[in-house]
């Protein structure tokens, strides 16, 4: 790729960073507004799969580790994250092609809070292939509280409004906050309601907030009404759904009753280090000394 090509290509990256439309002098944007408000509430997340597939039984390519970077939203203070995960288009897949059949096996997942350095350990609580949706719990927070999302009602945006999507950059810039612009260019009833979006949108699971900074609902992809090819005018795949905050506010409870269950078998799953009676760590087992090797003889001369 020449000089010209590559520094094009960086450009056309970091676009959807300039948010359009800068306010009047002495009114405050809402790009700079939603950033310090709800920005706490985005965290990154990295976790670690075994992802398998077969088809009519047979092996398409190994199990294979996989290494992923996204970010969460987080809708409860004690710790429960969602994130957009693409599983209902990997079940449509899947539908489409009879024998086919994909597991991804979550092996670790870690999550970096505001003002961090370390990741913190978190568990994969539930998953829900209708929406696209994840449910993430960090684990040993005590009694600490993070900020979190507010998912109260809030009038569905009108056709034409102007949202404005918060999410982060990855690990490499610095998971720096991410504000978008987009609007609302429709409705679908099928297969059930959303609004559709129009603009700089791109990263699935990003929350989306009107003008007054309350959450309006979630950006997915969702798949077209039965019978209806994906990329068919009006189908609404492939395009930018708002999930309404009550779907995600049904979800959250849902996630939130399997919460205790996912944490302790979390904790069986990492074994407390051995003690000795007062508490402290058992010592070391002292080691038996290797035995000597026995030496070759001496070649004749």
């Amino acid at each position: 790729m020449s000089a010209r090509r590559a520094l094009a290509a960086a450009l056309l990256a970091l676009a959807p960073l300039v948010v359009a439309g800068r306010a009047s002098a002495g009114e405050a944007d809402p790009a700079e507004r939603l950033a310090q408000a709800v920005a706490p509430a985005v965290v990154p997340l990295r976790g670690v799969a075994v992802v398998s597939a077969t088809l009519n039984g047979q092996e398409l390519f190994p199990a294979q580790e996989e290494d992923s970077e996204t970010r969460g939203v987080v809708v409860d203070p004690s710790g429960l994250l969602v994130v957009g995960v693409e599983l209902h288009m990997i079940r449509a897949l899947e539908a489409k092609m009879p024998g086919l059949s994909v597991s991804v096996d979550i092996r670790r997942i870690e999550v970096q809070l505001p003002g961090e350095t370390k990741d913190r350990p978190a568990v994969l609580v539930a998953r829900d292939a209708t929406y696209g949706l994840a449910f993430v719990q960090v684990l040993d927070l005590g009694e600490q509280k993070l900020a979190a999302v507010d998912l109260a009602d809030a009038p569905e945006p009108a056709v034409g409004a102007t949202l404005w999507g918060v999410s982060r950059l990855r690990r490499g810039f610095d998971h720096a906050v991410k504000v978008e612009r987009t609007h609302v260019i429709g409705a679908v009833e099928q297969p059930r309601r959303a609004l559709l979006l129009d603009g700089d949108v791109s990263d699935h699971g990003t929350f989306l907030f009107d003008a007054a900074g309350r959450a309006v609902g979630m950006y997915a992809v969702q798949l077209g009404a039965e019978g209806v090819e994906p990329g068919d005018e009006g189908d609404g795949s492939g395009r930018a759904i708002v999930l309404s905050p009550a779907v995600l506010r049904a979800a959250t409870e849902a996630a939130r009753k399997k919460v205790p269950e996912a944490v302790a078998k979390a904790k069986e799953a990492k074994p407390e280090p051995a003690t000795a009676g007062d508490g402290a760590p058992a010592p070391d087992a002292p080691k038996a000394p290797a035995p000597d090797a026995p030496k070759e003889p001496a070649p004749a001369r």
